[in-house]
């Protein structure tokens, strides 16, 4: 099944399955949400074409990494795929880290979330930095199905 869901975003885009994007235009003040169907457009290239954009990603946490001794005590975590050819990595500085009262490199694994944020590139890899543990959710929608 295919949809165009606004005209903001591709007509007919096919996704990586139990993945959901949706896109706030904060200008048009719309909401597109694309439902997941096929590997022949790509997650990634989804990703990639709204790299500045604030977005609603609901899809799976792969894996993750902690690296405690690193400057800025990053946590990475892999969203639609394994590291390295994960479409987008979770970005999360040890400030607010410490505001999670979980582990999100354990917990999160294999799990199916949402995530709220805009999108940026690092050296042409999409990225959201997580400011908040709010912007990651449980989603319940993407287990049900």
């Amino acid at each position: 099944m295919q949809q165009n869901c606004c005209s903001y975003c591709p007509v007919g885009v096919l996704h990586e399955p139990r993945t959901r994007i949706a896109i706030n235009h904060t200008k048009a003040h719309l909401q597109c949400v694309l439902k997941i169907q096929s590997h022949r457009y790509g997650f990634h290239k989804i990703v990639a074409s709204h790299v500045g954009d604030s977005v609603k990603i609901c899809s799976k946490i792969y894996g993750g990494k902690y690296l405690e001794q690193t400057k800025g005590s990053p946590t990475f975590l892999n969203v639609g795929g394994n590291y390295p050819d994960a479409p987008l990595t979770l970005v999360i500085w040890n400030d607010v880290r410490k505001q999670f009262k979980y582990m999100p490199e354990d917990i999160l694994k294999g799990k199916d979330v949402c995530i709220y944020g805009k999108i940026i590139l690092y050296k042409n890899k999409p990225e959201i930095v997580i400011s908040n543990p709010n912007q990651i959710q449980e989603s319940i929608e993407l287990s049900q199905e």
